[in-house]
């Protein structure tokens, strides 16, 4: 289930009667304007910048601009050249409902210098109107007309009258700004009457290392303390908003260990209007998709599988897909330890959506040599014989998850299992006797109640497990935890040596449920479970252990940070992450959020953390959700806080 979390949309304020402001001295003022209705403007503008025309100018000889002109006869603010002082006039509001990013509202979205600025009056000189001229730079949207280097027109209501006296009256629509010449500007353009002139519905300002609304709209979560790079990311984001929603995967998988191979079926529910449907595949081979019995054309390039549907019904559709395949990475086998577990990412053994953000329940049936013991996501509902000394056993996945913490899990263990209130804890393990195993996981169950303390939230599921596996495995996914073997003999011989254990189980909080909307904020993920896995420590065995590790996360980042290496935690993209950037993720992430608990004191952190928690549980967020939530908590802006140390800016 995809969580969309676009800002509300809230009032625009477009004309409806005018206020007339004196202006002292004949002097352009930057107002706060207040209208009739006793309206406080928050907004402050400086119209210093607004285009000005003579009211003494002739009407344009040319017919389009002249019928420009017409449009905006009758207009009510009533330029009037015998007002008796010189004058702001404001159209005060009536609401038009907007989102941050009215994408839908438009005819085009484009990026573009501003290279002139003009005011025109309305032929009958009753309205005051700019023209802006465009030179697009990127066309995020178009009806067709524009390109990349193509100087375009673009309207607002609005400007500055200089009547014969000299004096200068300045009319505009509340909390509205105009661009000013010469600045970069992301705008949503709407259609005129002409394919070349266009009408800024509204716009932000890209600044060097800031972002500028040009209205008093609701702002995009990226707004503050951002810059334009991450701010167009946001952008690009929602205008690539997939018209594929999936709701729940079906699956059954039959790994061969011996083989290092798999071959499975996956019935994909989802939600779509298009006629094609796009999934990731890894290097599998796809033998064969079906909807409703019948096979689907589709075709298989770059690790994906697109998929033709037909036209009806449209809606919400069922595919099965058949795979098979000896994947390279995302699986691991060990056949001389009969053992099979995943590791990051599901589409290398499953045909899936690889997007973090697209949540979706499962259901999952695993066929294995009935001698192994298997763990998978959810709960185990059933476990039936087969033939040939296999079993097939079956697990549900009810809460919706990322498909990148879907997995499993299977080897000869024994399994101990305990019970803290209402969840099931387990513990698989070959090597370990059960008395072993029980003091390795000793702390289990008193993690447990820490996070969920600290979340403010119960754990989502029925059933925990940690694994000890063969192999260098550390590994989250929902319900179960894949840890390397040795570590076990690690916490045998040192009982504070809990910080891995910690940062997984934390996972299931800060990763699982509350997962990063995409890659590009993945320290929330990562860097809030690691901070979590000190606070845990913290909460053990005294605050010098806690110190220790934070400690040992600042060393990390300075070294990053002395390299010249250090970046914004919001990273532009996360294709090719060095290793400076997987430090920075987590050992900068855990960091900062150390220096903040310091910055906001005890009560008003943790209170941030469970508010954020609460709030996002189930859902997909960015770093704006995770600022909010703490500023709300601290009664007052974190804005210098953040600026400087999770968006890098000065």
């Amino acid at each position: 289930m995809r969580y969309k979390t676009l800002a509300l949309a809230l009032p625009l304020v477009f004309g409806l009667t005018a206020l007339v402001v004196p202006g002292p001295g004949g002097q352009e003022q930057s107002t706060n304007h207040k209208s009739s209705s006793s309206k406080t403007h928050r907004k402050v503008i400086d119209t210093n910048h607004f285009p000005i025309v003579a009211f003494s100018a002739v009407e344009p000889a040319d017919s389009e601009r002249r019928a420009r002109g017409e449009k905006h006869n009758k207009s009510n603010w009533n330029v009037d050249p015998d007002a008796p002082s010189d004058s702001t006039v404001v159209v005060d509001s009536v609401d038009v409902s907007l989102p941050a990013f009215p994408v839908d509202q438009t005819a085009a979205v484009v990026i573009g210098t501003i290279t002139d600025a003009r005011a025109y009056l309305s032929n009958d000189k009753t309205g005051v109107y700019s023209v802006f001229s465009v030179l697009i730079q990127e066309v995020l949207k178009t009806p067709g007309s524009l390109a990349v280097g193509r100087l375009v027109e673009a309207e607002r209501e609005g400007g500055r009258v200089k009547f014969p006296s000299g004096r200068v009256h300045l009319y505009m629509v509340s909390e509205q700004d105009m661009p000013r010449v010469g600045g970069r500007y992301l705008l949503f353009l709407t259609n005129t009457n002409s394919e070349s002139v266009f009408e800024i519905l509204t716009g932000y300002e890209l600044r060097e290392a800031s972002v500028y609304a040009l209205d008093d709209l609701p702002k995009p979560r990226s707004y503050e303390n951002t810059t334009p790079t991450n701010f167009l990311n946001e952008l690009r984001m929602t205008l690539a908003e997939p018209t594929l929603d999936v709701l729940h995967y079906s699956a059954t998988l039959e790994p061969d260990i011996a083989a290092k191979s798999v071959k499975g079926t996956v019935r994909i529910r989802f939600s779509t209007e298009s006629q094609e449907a796009e999934f990731n595949c890894g290097d599998l081979t796809i033998d064969s998709v079906r909807l409703a019995g019948a096979a689907l054309k589709f075709s298989v390039a770059d690790h994906r599988l697109l998929v033709s549907l037909p036209a009806e019904p449209r809606g919400v559709r069922e595919i099965e897909i058949d795979f098979h395949g000896s994947p390279r990475r995302g699986i691991r086998f060990f056949p001389d330890r009969q053992q099979v577990y995943t590791i990051f990412s599901t589409s290398q053994w499953m045909v899936c959506v690889d997007d973090p953000a697209d949540k979706a329940t499962l259901t999952f049936k695993l066929i294995l040599p009935a001698t192994l013991t298997p763990i998978a996501n959810g709960r185990l509902v059933s476990q039936r014989e087969l033939p040939d000394q296999k079993r097939v056993s079956e697990w549900e996945q009810r809460t919706p998850i990322p498909t990148y913490v879907f997995g499993f899990a299977a080897g000869p263990f024994h399994v101990v299992k305990e019970k803290r209130r209402n969840v099931e804890l387990q513990y698989l393990a070959t090597n370990y006797t059960p008395q072993q195993v029980r003091r390795i996981f000793r702390d289990t169950p008193d993690m447990l109640d820490f996070f969920e303390d600290r979340a403010g939230v119960k754990y989502a599921d029925r059933t925990y497990t940690q694994v000890l596996a063969a192999g260098g495995v550390e590994q989250e996914m929902s319900s179960f935890t894949a840890l390397k073997e040795s570590y076990g003999k690690q916490l045998l011989d040192n009982e504070q040596d809990l910080w891995l254990a910690a940062h997984e189980f934390a996972h299931q909080w800060w990763g699982n449920m509350v997962t990063c909307r995409d890659w590009n904020h993945f320290w929330l993920n990562e860097g809030t479970a690691t901070f979590m896995a000190a606070a845990y420590l913290e909460h053990r065995f005294g605050r010098a252990a806690y110190l220790r590790e934070i400690e040992t996360y600042r060393a990390n980042y300075e070294k990053v940070r002395a390299a010249g290496k250090d970046k914004s935690l919001v990273f532009p993209d996360w294709l090719s992450p060095t290793r400076e950037d997987r430090t920075l993720v987590y050992d900068k992430g855990a960091y900062v959020l150390h220096l903040l608990r310091e910055e906001m004191g005890e009560r008003a952190f943790w209170n941030g953390l469970r508010l954020f928690t609460r709030r996002h549980f189930g859902k997909s967020v960015v770093t704006s959700d995770f600022v909010s939530a703490m500023e709300e908590a601290n009664g007052k802006s974190l804005k210098e806080f953040f600026s400087k140390w999770v968006y890098l800016q000065p």
